[in-house]
């Protein structure tokens, strides 16, 4: 579905509508003919710009010039649109999948999205859903039908973009043979998604991972690492802090009221947290904490701990208190957030000095600002904590923009200078 070199031919049933525009857009230096009539009744956006100029008595001066609504698009997209809301019975699946073919069809969406036109939106969304087969498509393709999904507010796309990409991955990592492949796809992953979509699909990509064939042996290798990291076992997030040096009881020895629910916050907070990005580079790495189920974990009052990860030759994890560390200032006020160093999983970890530098973040679902704190460098040392944090990182009032539903993303970075 190519626009010709006329894009008003191509979009208008009739030639003489041309005449009898009464208002216009500049696109990519076309200057397309339109009609309020048609644009109000098919997007919410033209309606009411053009009833808020009837009611603050703008007197049209000529044809109205909407150029500003078609910023950012190309005029073969605005055209292809347009053809849309002039012809509507030609949204059908065989348009999309030839626009789909020309490359033109995410941009199409975006402008039917950002002009709020629920028709031909509901036609590309359906044709998505039905048509598209996501095992069988490349990964540049599905990046692509991901972000178009996620700038639309396609939630079933989107959701089946990243389990055909989870698919991908695990079975990449399934295959030793496969790792640097594996390597470059979360390459172009890493550079094609936010950081809540990339842990969306870390998650989904642990699960399949463990359904893949060999997933139990190579699936620890599905993580994003550089090339001189070496790839650490995802674990149980939680189960590992039953007994761990920080002395804080697992989910399974919750006592007081909590404690009827002993085996329901077990299973919970089993999978309420995991580690799913590990970045070993020398001595710096870092990796992201996805808490599902906070609100119930609140609830609890039972601190959550990700599995080990290896950073500079030692074990880090991630504590965190959903209410505030029990007795202290934070309690009840702030979420309270540590990074923990592992001293008993070897001999040498239990004698390593050097320093240490600490950074958390909590990554908003939505694109804005992110609550970060840093600490360091701070030196460590046998007979010194192994833990550093914020006692009062975020304030409990302020959680509320950091939720994506009832998730939240964490996301630690250590970097450690040993003595020699």
């Amino acid at each position: 579905m190519d626009a010709p070199c006329n894009p008003c031919v191509f979009y208008l049933p009739y030639p003489f509508l041309e005449a009898l525009a009464d208002c216009h857009a500049l696109v990519g230096g076309v200057r397309l003919p339109l009609h309020s009539q048609i644009l109000a009744a098919q997007s919410s956006v033209m309606r009411d710009l053009f009833l808020t100029q009837r009611e603050g008595g703008v007197a049209a001066q000529g044809p109205s010039d909407l150029s500003a609504a078609f910023e950012g698009s190309t005029a073969a997209e605005a055209a292809c649109l347009l053809r849309f809301l002039y012809r509507p019975q030609e949204a059908t699946p065989a348009a999309f999948a030839a626009l789909a073919a020309a490359g033109r069809l995410p941009g199409v969406a975006a402008l039917a999205h950002k002009l709020d036109i629920p028709r031909p939106l509901a036609a590309i969304e359906a044709y998505l859903e039905g048509a598209a087969c996501y095992s069988e498509t490349g990964l540049p393709g599905l990046l692509i039908a991901l972000q178009l999904a996620q700038g639309c507010r396609f939630k079933g796309v989107e959701a089946r973009c990243l389990d055909a990409l989870a698919a991908k991955l695990a079975a990449a990592a399934a295959q030793p043979a496969q790792l640097p492949r594996c390597q470059s796809m979360w390459e172009a992953v890493l550079a094609a998604t936010d950081a809540p979509t990339l842990a969306r699909l870390l998650c989904r990509t642990l699960e399949a991972c463990g359904a893949a064939p060999g997933g139990g042996a190579y699936g620890a290798a599905a993580w994003p690492a550089s090339s001189s990291s070496s790839a650490s076992s995802s674990g149980t997030a939680v189960g590992a802090a039953a007994s761990g040096p920080g002395g804080e009881q697992g989910a399974a020895a919750v006592d007081g009221p909590a404690g009827e629910h002993a085996a329901a916050a077990a299973a919970a907070a089993a999978a309420a947290a995991a580690a799913v990005h590990d970045v070993q580079q020398g001595s710096c790495g870092g990796f992201t904490v996805v808490i599902d189920r906070f609100s119930f974990l609140q609830q609890l009052g039972q601190p959550v701990c990700s599995s080990w990860v290896h950073v500079g030759g030692l074990e880090w994890r991630l504590v965190v208190h959903p209410r505030g560390v029990p007795g202290s200032t934070a309690e009840g006020t702030h979420l309270s957030a540590f990074v923990e160093l592992n001293r008993s999983s070897s001999p040498a970890a239990a004698a390593a000095a050097g320093v240490v530098s600490c950074g958390l973040r909590a990554l908003p679902p939505a694109r804005g600002d992110a609550c970060v704190a840093v600490d360091g460098p701070q030196p460590f040392g046998p007979d010194t904590p192994s833990r550093w944090g914020w006692e009062r990182f975020v304030p409990l009032a302020d959680l509320a923009r950091l939720l994506d539903g009832d998730r939240l993303l964490l996301r630690a970075d250590v970097a450690v200078g040993l003595d020699p």
